[in-house]
């Protein structure tokens, strides 16, 4: 769970939700114009598989509802990508939402960011 990029606007939900598929340890050197040193140093990047915040699903504190989310359509731009740690703001446990029941629509074929070939709820309950 991390803090929306686009939390601007008041209406637009203040959090964006991902799941974690990797954590990678990269050496990294900088060798632009500002580079200060031809040293490396190591930097951690976690490799996300993001979610969707269901907007049509009555949620939120007025309504005393967890947020309802599912995973982003793996065609679409913007599935996957990397998240600085520190960015991150908490974990969350996810709780599946059974009655949505199951999809393979959302990630087609074998992939390794499929978690559970047997399992993949269609939505999720935020806890």
């Amino acid at each position: 769970m991390t803090l929306a990029q686009e939390a601007q606007d008041p209406d637009t939900h203040p959090y964006a939700y991902g799941c974690m598929l990797k954590i990678f340890h990269v050496d990294v050197k900088h060798k632009g114009a500002l580079s200060r040193t031809g040293m490396s140093h190591r930097m951690d990047v976690l490799w996300i598989r993001w979610f969707e915040n269901d907007e049509s699903y009555a949620a939120g504190w007025n309504v005393r509802w967890l947020d309802c989310i599912s995973f982003v359509n793996a065609s679409l731009p913007g599935t996957f990508g990397f998240l600085d740690p520190t960015e991150v703001i908490c974990a969350t446990h996810l709780i599946a939402a059974f009655a949505h029941g199951l999809t393979s629509h959302l990630l087609q074929g074998k992939s390794i960011a499929r978690l559970d070939t047997e399992y993949n709820p269609e939505n999720k309950h935020e806890n």
